[in-house]
């Protein structure tokens, strides 16, 4: 294991992690600043910016698609603008997203053969330190398993106002690691 693998956990002590309860229990939402390290902070990005094949993530009335760099690549400019005006119009009727993803697997062998940084991310939020970390945070001792994908907003892009909630899934809490300069 690499230190940046280990900088890659979520590990907070002390008042930190006692004010990170504390507004968690109190407004159900937080924000921690300076998660990682700068270092590992910048590794993330540069990574996310430049060596990942990013998918579009689209969907339009009760149809969803991830569509693959080549496909999106293939889109003639006429084609592209007309899915992203039907995209955005349902948009105003319900529940749509247009962004680009990196899909991570929930399964640690496969996120360890790919290997890539933010594989590496999903698997150092699953360590057990950082689980002990969200179960103080949330006052729930049950969580178990930390998922992930990487989402990238371009112009035009958006995701509605949603809930997290899936049909089946028993999610305690949702989180969002801010990676955007300045």
């Amino acid at each position: 294991m690499t230190q940046q693998d280990a900088d890659l956990r979520v590990v907070l002590s002390g008042s930190r992690l006692a004010d990170a309860a504390s507004s968690y229990a109190r407004n159900g939402i937080l924000r921690i600043a300076d998660l990682f390290p700068a270092d590992v902070a910048e590794a993330l990005y540069h990574h996310l910016d430049t060596e990942v094949e990013w998918w579009r993530a689209v969907s339009e009335a009760e149809n969803a698609w991830d569509l693959a760099p080549g496909m999106i690549a293939a889109m003639d400019g006429g084609k592209e603008r007309e899915l992203i005006a039907a995209v955005h119009k349902s948009a105003s009727q319900g529940f749509q997203f247009l962004f680009d993803s990196v899909i991570v697997s929930d399964d640690a062998a496969e996120r360890k053969a790919r290997g890539m940084l933010v594989d590496r991310l999903v698997e150092a939020l699953n360590h057990p330190s950082s689980l002990e970390t969200f179960r103080a945070i949330t006052g729930e001792p049950d969580i178990r398993l930390v998922n992930g994908q990487a989402t990238r907003y371009l112009p035009g892009h958006f995701l509605t106002s949603h809930d997290d909630g899936i049909d089946g899934e028993d999610r305690v809490a949702a989180y969002v690691i801010n990676l955007s300069q300045g």
